[in-house]
């Protein structure tokens, strides 16, 4: 049985609100917390899937790489996508499903170079 259950039913409902929004109104909040080592966007969604939370998990990394892609929108440039698509996959092995893992982690490497040939040090 699921454990979509409790506050895990309402933060999926707030999750779809603003994957609907069209602006990136939640960037700069991800990006404050996610300067928190002990709460990050990933460790909060691997504690919600560790208690059976999994919609609610999937929901807060995926509005994670969501704010990121409608940040790029609004800018008109690229932003380094590696982090939060490699939370994905890090939360695709928690739930044990190599297709998540390894579709993301390989989003995540394309970001990562892309990112590096945008600052080259050489």
């Amino acid at each position: 049985m699921p454990g979509n259950t409790g506050g895990g039913r309402q933060l999926s409902h707030l999750c779809r609100e603003a994957l609907a929004e069209p602006e990136p109104v939640l960037f700069d909040y991800y990006t404050d917390w996610h300067s928190r080592a002990d709460r990050t966007p990933v460790l909060v969604a691997a504690r919600l899937a560790s208690l059976g939370m999994w919609e609610a998990a999937w929901n807060v990394v995926q509005l994670h790489f969501d704010q990121t892609q409608k940040k790029e929108a609004a800018i008109g440039a690229r932003l380094h996508k590696g982090d939060p698509v490699c939370g994905m996959a890090i939360l695709g092995q928690v739930l044990g499903s190599n297709a998540l893992v390894r579709h993301n982690a390989l989003l995540s490497s394309a970001g990562d170079i892309y990112w590096e040939h945008q600052t080259r040090v050489w």
